[in-house]
C-alpha cells in the first residue's frame, strides 16, 4: 500500500471500539478522532469503507500487546457516540510515570534536611571578622561599617547587631557626644550625603541634600552640629574639600572658614581643630613618608590663626 493511500486512509473518520480479548491482546478503535498520519500507519487503525486496507497494514507486537481491527459500526449505532476504551500505554510513557514518581520523593525528603542547612549556614565561622572599618567607640558601645552596613556592638564584646541594610554605602559612623545618636554618610539616593540614626535603631534622616559628595567627619563638642567635608565648593571640582557643620534637626550647612581641609577633628573646648589638608584615605600612598606627606595643622576658629605640628622623623 502507497504512503499516499496509508495518509488518506489515517485522515479518514470513523469508529472503532477497543476492548480486550483473550490472550493478551486489544481491539483498537476509532472514536471518531482526526490522528495523526503516522500514529495511523504505525499502529493500523481501521476506518469504515476501508477494513481490507487496515488489515493490510502490519501488526507490529508493542510490549506483548497485538492489536485487532474490528468495524463496530452497525445498526443502531451512532457514529458519533462511539465508546472509547484507553489505548495500552506505550513504555515510554512507563518510563516518565516512574520517574515522576521518583522526583516526587526526593521532594519529600527536601524539607527534613532543611532545617538542618539553615542551622549551618547561620554559624559565623572560625575566627576575626575581616575588614570592620571606621570604628568609633562611645562610652558602651562600638560603631564600625562591615560590608557597605552599618553595626554596633558592646565594647564588653558579644554579638553585634546591624543598624542598617541599604544597597547603598553606609560609612563613617560617629557618635554624638551623649552617645545617643549615630551620624553616617549613606548613599541611599545615589549620592552621599549626611544622615543620622538612633543608636537602638530606626529610620535613618538625611541631612543634606547637595548633589557633591559629603563625608562625615564627627560632631562638635557640644552635640549641637555635624562636620563633614564636601567638594560642592571646588574648582576643578572634586579637586578639594572644604569643612561644614550641619544640625541634627536639619537646615542649611554652615561652611568653616578653613580654605581646605580633610580629616578633621575638635578640641574638647570646641575652638580649635587638627586636621589635614589633603586626605590619604583611598589612595595607593596610604603610608607614603615623602614630601607629599603633610603636616597637621592646627586651626583656632577664634583667632583665625594656623600652626603647623612638628613632623616626627
Amino acid at each position: 500500500m502507497g504512503l499516499a493511500a496509508k495518509k488518506n486512509t489515517a485522515r479518514r473518520r470513523g469508529k472503532i471500539e477497543r476492548r480486550e480479548r483473550s490472550g493478551g491482546s486489544f481491539c483498537l478503535a476509532d472514536t471518531g478522532l482526526r490522528v495523526d498520519d503516522i500514529t495511523a500507519a504505525l499502529d493500523g487503525w481501521s476506518v469504515p469503507g476501508k477494513r481490507s486496507e487496515a488489515q493490510n497494514f502490519p501488526q507490529q507486537p508493542n510490549d506483548g500487546i497485538d492489536f485487532c481491527y474490528r468495524e463496530v459500526r452497525g445498526p443502531g449505532k451512532n457514529p458519533s457516540s462511539g465508546a472509547l476504551v484507553m489505548k495500552p500505554m506505550p513504555f515510554r510513557l512507563h518510563v516518565l510515570l516512574w520517574l515522576s514518581g521518583i522526583i516526587l520523593a526526593c521532594l519529600v525528603t527536601i524539607p527534613a534536611k532543611a532545617p538542618a542547612q539553615a542551622a549551618a549556614a547561620d554559624q559565623l565561622p572560625e575566627g576575626p571578622t575581616k575588614l570592620l572599618r571606621f570604628a568609633d567607640i562611645s562610652k558602651d558601645k562600638v560603631a564600625f561599617a562591615y560590608a557597605g552596613d552599618l553595626w554596633i556592638a558592646s565594647r564588653d564584646g558579644g554579638a553585634a547587631r546591624r543598624l542598617t541594610s541599604h544597597v547603598g554605602d553606609e560609612l563613617y559612623p560617629k557618635f554624638s557626644p551623649d552617645g545617643k545618636w549615630i551620624a553616617f554618610t549613606g548613599e541611599y539616593d545615589g549620592n552621599p550625603d549626611v544622615y543620622v540614626i538612633r543608636t537602638d535603631g530606626g529610620e535613618p534622616k538625611r541631612l543634606t541634600f547637595h548633589p557633591s559628595n559629603d563625608m562625615v567627619l564627627g560632631w562638635t563638642p557640644d552635640g549641637k552640629n555635624i562636620l563633614f567635608r564636601s567638594d560642592r565648593f571646588s574648582a576643578p571640582p572634586s579637586r578639594y574639600t572644604k569643612l561644614f557643620l550641619v544640625s541634627p534637626q536639619g537646615g542649611p550647612a554652615k561652611p568653616l572658614q578653613v580654605p581646605r581641609a580633610s580629616l578633621t577633628t575638635f578640641s574638647p573646648d570646641g575652638t580649635k581643630i587638627a586636621y589635614l589638608e589633603t586626605s590619604q584615605e583611598f589612595r595607593t600612598w596610604k603610608r607614603y613618608r615623602g614630601g607629599w606627606s603633610l603636616p597637621i595643622g592646627v586651626f583656632d576658629l577664634k583667632k583665625n590663626s594656623y600652626e603647623e605640628l612638628p613632623k616626627t622623623a
